[in-house]
């Protein structure tokens, strides 16, 4: 299934004038700047966290069968005709003694779809650290996850060719875009909701500190930005 999610937020570009005109900068640093602070907190926000591994194991492994120290609880499996030996598509439940040649089917299809999962540790996180890597982004106020860090690190070649980052456009015009066409987004944390949800506090803060007063009053609250005013 594919699942596609645009980012848009209504209003962020007076976020982005706005900074530009306080603080004197070029739309392109002001643009990097925030793109490099949401990505950070939207890798490192609580709903992106890692697959968690008892609850990977108990989906994919059949019941009682122990994977890198977790137990499995999977109840059923639909074995297809053709497969295994077996002349009709049959459900089976894994607590009934199964013959071994569909026993060991089941068991290989499932250990496989784990590792898998294993291996993908840290996804939800690692790919807007890519994502910022390939943008070239100034460095965050704070540094990605640890996990993030080490799935880039050792694993970001197997989602080689589906996220992308780019720059586009110049002066007012000026934008970054990054896709993510992963499964694994949406499965372990809904990374596009999160990246909405950094947007709307940003958005927020910006729009409390213009209630507030004057441009002068609004830089006294801008420890949101330092990356823009100064750090």
């Amino acid at each position: 299934m594919n699942v596609k999610v645009t980012v848009d937020l209504k209003g962020w570009s007076s976020v982005v004038d706005g900074l530009r005109r306080i603080s004197g900068k070029d739309y392109k640093d002001i643009v990097d700047a925030e793109t490099s602070e949401m990505l950070m907190q939207a890798s490192n926000r609580k709903s992106t966290k890692m697959a968690d591994k008892t609850d990977l194991v108990s989906r994919e492994m059949p019941v009682n069968q122990y994977f890198l120290g977790y137990l499995g609880n999977k109840q059923g499996y639909t074995v297809k005709a053709g497969k295994a030996g077996i002349s009709k598509t049959t459900t089976y439940y894994l607590h009934h003694k199964l013959p071994n040649r569909v026993w060991n089917y089941i068991l290989s299809r499932t250990k496989d779809e784990t590792q898998e999962g294993f291996g993908n540790i840290g996804l939800n996180k690692g790919q807007f650290l890519l994502m910022h890597q390939m943008l070239k982004l100034p460095s965050p106020t704070k540094s990605f996850h640890t996990q993030a860090q080490r799935f880039v690190q050792l694993r970001s070649s197997r989602i080689k060719g589906r996220v992308s980052a780019s720059k586009h456009g110049v002066g007012k015009d000026y934008y970054n875009e990054f896709r993510s066409n992963l499964g694994q987004s949406i499965r372990f944390g809904g990374s596009a909701r999160s990246l909405k949800a950094v947007m709307r506090a940003r958005l927020k803060k910006f729009k409390k500190a213009i209630e507030k007063g004057t441009f002068r009053e609004i830089k006294k609250r801008t420890r949101a930005y330092p990356l823009i005013f100064g750090r």
